[in-house]
Parts: C-alpha cells; sequence; structure tokens
C-alpha cells in the first residue's frame, strides 16, 4: 500500500504531516541544517538548502550571467525580470537534475535590501534606494524562477537579508535602530511585495540586529513574514549565524539558547555546521528551551516546499523535473543576457557626441582598466563567454582580435559578435547534452585566453601550458588551436582602427638595500625573487620577454625590452592605483597577479583579483627617504628574507573564490569574519562541477613551460660566492624594520599612453570603474564616492588630448564624479553587466541600441550629502530621494535617450476618491525624434498636507515602453489609494489621511513632465491619546536617541550618546483630561539616570523629573505615582504642573539623561 505521504492525490498538508510524524527524533535533528541528511528508510533523499542566483546560477559551473542586480535595476522592467527569472529556474533545474543532491532548487536571491547609501559595500547585490522599485522587480524575478504552476515548483526564491541590513563595518555584533515608520514604509515594503505579488516562498534573516536583538531572533520575522504576508514556506538564517549569535553578538551563552530563540522566532534552517545545529538542538530539548513541537513546525514548513518541488512525486507529475541538462547556457538565454545588459546601459550626459557612427570613426582610443576586463563578483557564475567594451568597440569598426589587449582583468574577453573566442565557447557548450558536458567543453580556455592575451601584450611562449599535470595543457592547447581556427586576427587593422591602453604604469621593483631588481623566477610558480650579481640565479634567469600590446599596436619605441644587464620583462609590473591605498600588481611574465599566500613567498600566481580575502592587493607606504614598503592585504609588512631558494619556495594560488573546494562555503550566503586567515568551512563543497572552475589546490600549476629546470636546482654558472636569491613574504606584525625597502622605477606611463592614444584617434573611450572586490565589498564598506584618483587623472588628460571623449563607468554602485561631470561631453554608467557587457556597450555607444537605462539610486556630488552608515532613519536625517533636499549630480530616475519624448496630459477617473479606491491615470507619450527608442515614464505622488513629514517625492508605479519614432503610445498606471498611506504611530496602523494629493509622471525624479491633484477623503489624525499606555518607539521625533531591546519582544529607547541627553518629541497630545502625574516602563542602565517631561520643546514648562536611580540595575521597573498591580512599591513623581487642563493638543517633550531606557509612558488624568 502506498505511503500516505507518497500519495500525490492527497491535499499538500496532509502528505507532509504524514511524513513529518514518521521521522525519528534524531532524524528530525539532522534535518535542522541546511544540509539536510538522508532518511534512507523513507526515500527521502539527503538535500542541500542554499546556492546563490543573485545574476544567474552561480558556484556551480558555467551558467548564464546577467547584469549585477543592481544593473538589473537600471532596466526598470518588470518583464525583463521575469525572463531573467525563469532563465535562472531552467539552468538551476539543469544542475539539480545532474546531481540532485548538491544542487539545491532553494537559492539565496534575490537581494532586497534597502541601499540607502551608497557606501555600502555591497551595493551591488540589491535593487536600489527605493522599495517599490526593488518590491516591483524582485516580484517579478520571484515569479519568473518559481514559475506558473499552480502546485510545483520549478525552484524557490529566498528574499534576502530581513532586514535594515545596508552596512558591511559592524554587521556581525551591531544593531540597525529603525523607527516604526521607516520600518513600516521603507524597510518592509520591499520584502512584503515579493511576498505578496510575487509569491516568494523563502527568506533569509540577515546578520545584524535589529533594534537591539539579532535578526535571526526578531519577533518581526513570525510577526510580519508568516503571520502579516502569510508566507508559507521557510525561513533560513543567514551563514554561521547561528554561532554569531553568540561569539560576536554575545546574545546567548550557548548554541542551545541560540537553536531555541531561532526557532521560537520563526526560523525553519539553520545555516551552520552540521554537528553544531544538530548537538545544539538536542541539548535545547534535553533542557526544555524548546519542545520536540517546535521542531516539527518547523521541519513542516521545509519539507512543504520540498513537497512542491517534485521531491516525492513521478517525474511525470511535475513539468519541472523533465527541463533537460542541455538548457544549460542555451542560444535564447545568451540572447537574453544581452538584452539585459543592453537595456541596463544609462546614458547619463550627453552633449551631442553620442552616437557614434562607425562610418565616421577610422580610430578609436580605448582606455582604462575596465575596457578589456569582464570582471566578476562573489555571487556571480561562471561565465561562459565573455565580451569587454573593448571587444564590442572593435566589432563595431570591422576588427576580430579577440587575443589582443592587455593582461587586464580576469582572463581575455571575446569578439563574440565576430565570432571569436566567444562564439567557439557558445558552440562547444551548445553542443553538449549534459552539465559535465558542458563544462569540460570549455575546459582549457581561460588558459588559453591567457596564453594568447600574455603573449600579444608581452611577448610568450609559442604554444601554452606544455604537458602539466592533470591534463591541463593539453586541454589548453585544444582551446588555442581552436581560438586560432575560429578567429581572424589582422594586427595593422587593429593598430589603424581601435588603440587600446589601459592605462596602468608599467614598473619595476628595485630593492633598496642592494639594487636588485624584484622579478618572476622561471621554473617557478611565478615566485618574485631578487636579481642580482651576489645571488644564484635558476638557469634560464636572463630569458628575454620583448614587446608589449601597444608595440604590436604600431608604437614600438613605447615597449619595454631587455636591457644591456639582461633584466627582461620578467622584473616588470603593471601596477594598477585603485585608490586609497590599494594596489595591484600584474607580471608581464606571465600575466598574473602578485598574490600573497599565507607564509608563501609572493608570487604572480593569481589569474585574477577576487577571493573572500583579496590577496592580490597591496598597500605601497612612502617612508621619509623616499623608499616604498608593501603592506599586504590583512595588513601585515612584506619583508625580505635571504637565502631563501626561489624554486623550492613553492607559491600559493588566487585568493579564496566562491569555487575552492576546500575552504569555500557551499551553503553559506556570507562566511562570517573570522580573527583567522581564512573564513571557517561551515560547509566544504564537493568539488565543484565546472572544469574551468578556479584552481582548487594551493599551488597551481603555471600556464607557461618553465624556463629552467622544473626541479630546484642552484644555476650551475653561478659564482661559488652567490647565495640563494631572497624572497618577499608578510613579517610579523609589529616588524616594520623587518619590511623590504623598494625603489618603484616607472619605465612606462599608461597616462601618458592613453593620452597619445587619443591624440591619434577621432574619439576616445575611456573606460573606468570598480572592481567588485576592490575597495567595496562584503564586509568592506566604500571609503568615499569618488572614482580612484589615478582614473580621474587618466580622463583629465585622455580630454585634453581629445575633447570627443567619452566616458563608460563599469561600477557597482553610484560615483560623485565633482568636475568631471562638467569637463566631458558625454558619460555613460552599466553595471558590471556579464557575459554581454561589451556587445551593449558598444550598441549603445554606435547607436545600434537605444539607450533607456534609469538610475535606481541617487548620485550624490560628495559623501557630505550622506548620512552616518548606521543611520537608518531615512526621514528624520533626509536620505534618499524621497528625503533629501539638496542639489544632487544625478536624480533617482534619471537617465537620457537618444531621441526626445513628449508627454501628454494626464487623465484620472475622477477627482475625488476613497479609501477603497483605485486611481487610474492614463498618459499619451510621443517619441518625437527620429529614431525608434524606449521610454520609462514613473508616476509619483506626494501629499499637499499631512501631519507628519511626508516624502518630497514617492515612486508609486513606472513602465519601460518601445516607442517607434514618430509615433504615440498610450501609458496607463493603476494608484490603489491605500497605498497613499503612511504609519500613524498615534494609533499603529495605516493611515490615508484626507487631504489633496499631487501625482507627478515623468522620466526621473527630477524631471516631471506632467502633473495633475486629486482629492482624498480619508482620516484625519485625531489628537494623541497618552492617557493608555504608549509605546517610547512611538514618538514623532527625536535626537540622539536608538531603539534597542525592551519587554516581552517590544522596543525601547536609550540615549545613542549617554554623556548627551536623549530628545523625545510626542505631537499634538490631548490634555483635555488634565494631568495629575504618569507611568514610566524603565529599564537601568547602570548609571544614574533621570526622565523630564516638559510642555512643547526643550525649553518648555517643566512637567516633572523622574529620578532613576532607584530601579535595580539591569531590571525593568515602573515609576509612577500609584502602585502597580502587583503591589510593588513606586515612586511618586514631582509634578509642579499636576492638575494642568489644556484645551488644545499641545507637544510633550521628554528628555532622557543617562543610560537607561524608556519602553513605555502613561500619563494620568487629573480627577474627574
Amino acid at each position: 500500500m502506498t505511503q500516505l505521504y507518497l500519495d500525490h492525490s492527497q491535499p499538500l498538508e496532509t502528505r507532509v504531516r504524514d511524513l513529518i510524524a514518521r521521522f525519528t527524533l534524531e532524524e528530525k535533528l539532522a534535518l535542522l541544517p541546511t544540509r539536510q541528511a538522508a532518511v534512507e528508510r523513507l526515500g527521502v533523499p539527503a538535500y542541500r538548502v542554499g546556492g546563490e542566483a543573485a545574476h544567474g546560477v552561480a558556484w556551480k559551473g558555467v551558467a548564464t550571467v546577467f547584469p549585477q542586480p543592481i544593473g538589473l535595476s537600471s532596466t526598470w522592467n518588470k518583464e525583463l525580470l521575469r525572463e531573467i527569472g525563469s532563465v535562472i529556474g531552467d539552468e538551476a533545474r539543469s544542475y539539480h537534475r545532474s546531481e540532485p543532491e548538491t544542487h539545491g532548487l532553494t537559492l539565496w536571491a534575490p537581494t532586497v535590501d534597502m541601499e540607502r547609501n551608497p557606501l555600502w559595500g555591497r551595493t551591488e547585490e540589491a535593487y536600489g534606494e527605493d522599495p517599490h522599485l526593488t518590491g516591483k522587480l524582485a516580484a517579478s524575478l520571484a515569479r519568473g524562477m518559481q514559475g506558473d504552476h499552480p502546485f510545483y515548483l520549478k525552484m524557490v526564491a529566498t528574499l534576502k537579508h530581513f532586514f535594515a541590513n545596508n552596512n558591511e563595518v559592524g554587521r556581525l555584533d551591531g544593531s540597525s535602530s529603525v523607527t516604526p515608520r521607516n520600518m513600516r514604509e521603507y524597510y518592509l515594503e520591499a520584502f512584503r511585495i515579493p511576498f505578496e505579488e510575487g509569491g516568494a516562498l523563502s527568506m533569509m534573516t540577515a546578520y545584524n540586529s535589529i533594534n537591539g536583538t539579532p535578526a535571526i531572533e526578531s519577533p518581526y520575522v513570525q510577526r510580519f513574514v508568516k503571520d502579516e504576508w502569510k508566507m508559507d514556506g521557510f525561513i533560513v538564517c543567514d551563514g554561521g549565524d547561528l554561532s554569531q549569535t553568540v561569539n560576536f553578538h554575545k546574545y546567548h551563552d550557548s548554541h542551545a539558547e541560540s537553536v531555541a530563540g531561532a526557532l521560537l522566532a520563526g526560523v525553519d534552517s539553520l545555516t551552520d555546521d552540521p554537528e553544531l545545529v544538530i548537538s545544539a538542538a538536542r541539548e535545547a530539548l534535553e533542557r526544555r528551551l524548546i519542545g520536540e513541537e517546535d521542531v516539527d513546525r518547523a521541519l513542516v514548513n521545509v519539507f512543504r516546499i520540498r513537497f512542491r518541488l517534485g521531491q516525492f512525486d513521478p517525474e511525470e507529475q511535475n513539468p519541472y523535473a523533465r527541463i533537460p541538462e542541455s538548457t544549460l547556457c542555451a542560444p535564447e538565454h545568451a540572447e537574453l543576457a544581452r538584452r539585459a545588459a543592453e537595456q541596463s546601459v544609462v546614458l547619463l550626459k550627453n552633449d551631442g557626441l553620442l552616437p557614434l557612427r562607425s562610418a565616421d570613426v577610422s580610430g578609436a582610443a580605448v582606455v582604462g582598466p575596465t575596457a578589456d576586463a569582464v570582471w566578476t563578483d562573489w555571487y556571480s557564475g561562471t561565465l561562459p563567454y565573455r565580451v569587454s567594451i573593448l571587444d564590442g568597440v572593435r566589432a563595431k569598426l570591422d576588427v576580430n582580435d579577440p587575443a589582443a589587449g592587455s593582461a587586464a582583468g580576469e582572463g581575455p574577453a571575446d569578439g563574440f559578435a565576430a565570432g571569436g573566442a566567444a562564439g567557439e565557447r557558445s558552440r562547444r557548450i551548445g553542443a553538449a547534452g549534459t552539465v559535465r558536458e558542458a563544462n569540460e567543453a570549455v575546459a582549457g580556455f581561460d588558459e588559453a585566453q591567457r596564453w594568447l592575451r600574455v603573449r600579444a601584450a608581452y611577448g610568450g611562449p609559442e604554444a601554452p601550458g606544455g604537458t602539466q599535470p592533470g591534463g591541463s595543457g593539453a586541454a589548453a592547447a585544444d582551446a588555442a588551436s581552436a581560438l586560432h581556427a575560429a578567429s581572424t586576427v589582422n594586427a595593422a587593422s587593429a593598430a589603424s582602427a581601435v588603440r587600446y591602453v589601459e592605462g596602468s604604469d608599467t614598473v619595476r621593483l628595485r630593492d633598496a638595500a642592494d639594487g636588485g631588481v624584484w622579478a618572476v623566477q622561471p621554473g617557478t610558480d611565478g615566485v618574485l625573487a631578487l636579481r642580482g650579481a651576489a645571488y644564484a640565479q635558476p638557469d634560464g634567469a636572463a630569458d628575454t620577454r620583448s614587446g608589449s600590446a601597444q608595440e604590436r599596436q604600431g608604437d614600438p619605441a613605447a615597449a619595454p625590452r631587455a636591457d644591456a644587464e639582461g633584466r627582461s620583462d620578467a622584473s616588470l609590473f603593471e601596477l594598477t592605483r585603485w585608490g586609497w591605498g590599494q594596489h595591484t600588481l600584474q607580471a608581464h611574465a606571465n600575466g598574473r597577479f602578485v598574490s600573497a599566500q599565507d607564509d608563501k613567498p609572493l608570487s604572480a600566481s593569481a589569474d585574477k583579483i577576487g577571493g573572500w580575502f583579496v590577496k592580490e592587493l597591496f598597500d605601497l607606504h612612502e617612508g621619509s627617504g623616499g623608499e616604498l614598503t608593501l603592506r599586504q592585504w590583512n595588513g601585515l609588512p612584506i619583508g625580505r628574507f635571504a637565502g631563501e631558494s626561489a624554486q623550492s619556495a613553492g607559491a600559493g594560488s588566487a585568493g579564496l573564490t566562491p569555487q575552492d573546494s576546500a575552504d569555500s562555503l557551499s551553503a553559506a550566503d556570507n562566511p562570517p569574519a573570522s580573527p583567522s586567515p581564512d573564513p571557517p568551512a561551515l560547509e566544504a563543497p564537493d568539488p565543484p562541477t565546472s572544469l574551468t572552475a578556479e584552481p582548487a589546490s594551493p599551488a597551481a600549476e603555471p600556464p607557461f613551460p618553465a624556463a629552467g629546470p622544473a626541479s630546484p636546482s642552484p644555476n650551475p654558472s653561478a659564482s661559488p660566492t652567490t647565495r640563494p636569491a631572497p624572497t618577499l613574504r608578510a613579517a610579523e606584525p609589529d616588524s616594520e624594520d623587518a619590511a623590504a625597502k623598494l625603489h618603484l622605477e616607472t619605465v612606462r606611463s599608461g597616462i601618458e599612453q592613453a593620452a597619445e592614444a587619443a591624440r591619434q584617434s577621432d574619439v576616445a573611450i575611456v573606460c573606468v570603474g570598480n572592481s567588485p572586490y576592490v575597495n567595496g565589498k562584503e564586509e568592506i564598506d566604500r571609503p568615499s564616492l569618488r572614482l580612484p584618483p589615478s582614473q580621474e587623472e587618466l580622463i583629465r588628460a585622455v580630454h585634453a588630448a581629445n575633447p570627443r571623449t567619452v566616458v563608460v563607468i563599469v561600477g557597482s554602485y553610484p560615483f560623485a564624479l565633482g568636475d568631471l561631470a562638467e569637463l566631458v561631453p558625454a558619460i555613460v554608467y552599466t553595471a558590471h553587466g556579464g557575459q554581454e557587457m561589451g556587445t551593449a556597450i558598444a550598441d549603445v555607444l554606435f547607436g545600434d541600441a537605444a539607450p533607456a537605462g534609469r538610475l535606481s539610486m541617487t548620485w550624490y556630488r560628495s559623501e557630505a550629502d550622506l548620512a552616518p552608515m548606521t543611520d537608518y532613519d531615512i526621514i528624520g536625517s533626509g536620505q534618499t530621494y524621497q528625503y533629501f533636499a539638496g542639489d544632487v549630480l544625478y536624480p533617482f530616475g534619471h537617465g537620457l535617450t537618444y531621441t526626445p519624448f513628449r508627454y501628454g496630459t494626464p487623465k484620472l477617473n475622477g477627482n475625488t476618491f476613497g479609501e477603497g479606491d483605485v486611481v487610474t491615470v492614463e498618459i499619451e507619450l510621443t517619441n518625437a525624434g527620429t529614431a525608434d527608442s524606449e521610454e520609462v515614464p514613473q508616476l509619483y505622488v506626494h501629499a499637499a498636507q499631512s501631519r507628519v513629514k511626508r516624502p518630497l517625492k514617492q515612486l508609486k508605479g513606472f513602465e519601460r515602453v518601445h516607442i517607434a519614432a514618430g509615433h504615440t503610445a498610450t501609458v496607463n498606471f493603476e494608484l490603489p489609494v491605500r497605498e497613499l498611506a503612511f504609519w500613524d504611530v498615534t494609533r499603529d496602523k495605516f493611515c490615508v489621511e484626507s487631504g489633496t494629493y499631487t501625482l507627478m509622471i515623468g522620466a526621473s525624479s527630477a524631471d516631471i513632465r506632467a502633473q495633475a491633484d486629486f482629492a482624498v477623503e480619508g482620516e484625519t489624525v485625531p489628537p494623541r491619546n497618552l492617557y493608555v499606555p504608549v509605546r517610547a518607539e512611538n514618538f514623532d521625533e527625536s535626537d540622539n536617541v536608538l531603539l534597542d531591546e525592551g519587554e516581552h519582544g517590544e522596543t525601547a529607547v536609550r540615549t545613542a550618546d549617554p554623556t548627551s541627553p536623549g530628545e523625545l518629541w510626542f505631537r499634538e497630545v490631548d490634555l483635555t483630561r488634565g494631568l495629575a502625574g504618569w507611568t514610566l516602563r524603565v529599564r537601568n542602565g547602570g548609571t544614574a539616570g533621570r526622565v523630564e517631561l516638559r510642555l512643547g520643546d526643550a525649553d518648555g514648562k517643566l512637567l516633572g523629573v523622574e529620578d532613576i536611580a532607584g530601579a535595580r540595575e539591569g531590571e525593568w521597573s515602573t515609576l509612577a505615582g500609584q502602585k502597580e498591580p502587583g503591589g510593588r512599591d513606586a515612586k511618586t513623581s514631582d509634578d509642579p504642573a499636576a492638575g494642568l487642563t489644556v484645551d488644545r493638543p499641545v507637544d510633550l517633550h521628554v528628555r532622557l539623561h543617562g543610560s537607561i531606557r524608556l519602553g513605555e509612558l502613561t500619563l494620568l488624568p487629573a480627577a474627574e
């Protein structure tokens, strides 16, 4: 007989509860971690909750990579996001079909954190500063990811990180202070919409505390997500957060208490070490902190989803189970990636320079650090191919040279439009039938492309790889052959049409002690060792690699060559200055980045900049004598270690990457910070399916044949008096004297070369921006809004050489451009745009695509315009376009087009509306130009009068519409009147106020083209009733206060700086019943404190003073003029204004002194 839980004709809840009832207690505990154990006796397979899908399936192998979420938000296109979500779901199914127990379907995306401050290090991961835009786009993405079947799910979208998570510094132990209005109107709205409208079925809690309570245990999880929004999926905690509640927040003394707190708060699945979770849950049960029913409730929520994923039903029942592995990276997915990249491009400024016309451009200078780079971020998937801006421009000018260019970036970019490497990779993936075949098909490509690039840029061996262990050399040689066959390289045409300069300086590092130079040693994995007459050198050390990218582009005078002393390209490095003390060094010898790997010598061994700890970054300190010292990623000085053989020293691979098989987390969203050198491996994944993933070995083989012997041996021709060459590695902390002293020799100025290329060209395209791993990432907030100073200098120099300069900003966040915004005639912005970024940018620059992207964040003029990173009160401190009243560089919603649009007069379906009505708005848009284009009309509202401070403008609708030249389209909006509500703290409810509202429609929040007024018959907020208990958090205004944990899951108010008073204002208070006294619910923080009550403001009439010294430290007490129920003695308020009666509403001012918490306030009426 079929077990009840296997009978798909039965109701879902019946099946789920039948299965849960069959588990033993130990089996239940083993299902609480995100790495869920198998229960073989019941046919329950092992399953992994989690995985990443921020802009494509990640950490598994090749997959379609879309623009970063901040770029997707610039599309303002809900339907596009639904399509992208569907592709993510399809490709997640492809991987799940290949290895179901390894590749789960409950992936962690999208991120819907509100980005109120552009200095946040993780800005790239979310959808901007507005909850309506974020909510609508995330809802569409979630619908696409999960599919449209009434029962079965393609996959599950997990909204993260709940909530008020917008700063990296202090995120593991800090608390976000969020007032009720900010919470309800701003932070929660971005989650509510995707739950209620998008049907998202999972959510991740944040690391931070909210009002003093760790988010993993916040009462808001159950109160809002499950009870109010009726989400019937499951909730998971962030990676390692169970441990962090004890270790960082210090909220509990034991993990058992942490497990209990999380389960009771509504968290259902715990992302931490499985053994820790199981043992802590067992202890929590033994201590009766929780009951078995609490475990059951969590498992019901998780298995409700696993059933809907079809794990317990025949495959023919589930339409998504039949999605084939061959769906991975399908051609239509690549086309969607191209459309997404194109629609995310924002034209910030255009004084008539754009669009360019290919026929009118005989020569273009493409310069800058992002010109030939297609960078990924921590949550990116593995690119199936990459098209850089340089590739896109070359394709427009009929030049296909996918191998040429500097060694900048993450491996060479490919000319997809003209065939090239991208086309060859795509063909191989398309011919694959399985996930493994797709990854095997492109094995060796990254290595081969790096070889092509290094050979073109600096010279090099005639073939890649050689015969290296593991067969990587053979795969690279095969790939190189295919690349040559797929490409038509025309160096002369490249030199005449496109001049590429990365813009970094070529330098040597000379040892200040004896004048030797630091160089990459042949026969090693890129180890840097000192060259000089006093030191033994390996065979081949004098080998020269002459030539450069510039030499191959017609500028041989600029090419560094070996000198008479035999110093070759092995001693040359590209120095990139990222600003704020961050530098990278890329070796000419092999095209790899210099990396600091634990206790090993520095080596040019990293294929790219990246990792959880970015070990390719160095800080250059200049001493009083002009010498430089280096500090590595963790601040340790780099010292010179004499007498160490470079060959035997070895070297590490690149920094920790998402696919490292030993050190990364497969099921942790964010590996927690740790005092140890590497983040703890909470769940070490199996080796990645992708054979093109970053090397797992700590000593990856070099991609080029060694110039000397493979085995370590001294140079036989060396003098008997020579000694092994010194190497560089980290010295002990605080050992500044041990730091190696260096002189930096600039062999070639990248900025000068860029300016010269611009002078020789019809137009200059300067590509700047950020690396997703430098000066802003998870755990690191940005130091500034500015571009790196070196990039600003590059722009100025190029523009001075050629005023026809376009600046293309490739960035994960907004920038402050200063006078550069006025200097150059055209500025284009894109986020890191995935595999088709270069195609999209080139199409926009040359007019083959009309730009219509819009900013999802305000671009401020400087960080002086920003509130502190930890200030979450957007209303009080005037943050985001809703409340910021100052002048900005580019407003929220800004984006230009190549054609003018004319807005008609909006037509409303009435003049006066009630609370339950819907305002319908119709407006005509006319393309008044000569080019087809898209436009993004945006609907904003403003309350003309209100009891409270309301937004200057508030987005309530948007559409992206295509309108042919000379044509007119009608755009319709619907605005439910209930969306005009604000959170009324006087009554703990949403309130739609009566009054006049202004409806505004425009091309941005500042470019309003049409508007109309309408009336609403709603409520008038009555005078405030403080004769009933009122939570102190429900003040109207405040100064120098924070919200912290109160009693019984509620919130209390305390001073932010106890050395100064905290101020609260309660506006329009009803005192018509007089005032005989009050009661205060307070907690003594350990120092003397008091509460003052006044009429009006801080200088108003004193009503009384409450001394808190009598309250016991750490306990809550009621201070009142009467006995509290239960008979506790209380202090009588000293009230010089007792018996006061006021016949109109007045303001009440409350001043807090000392480290007290005020939880509740009640006024006592005079005797009646």
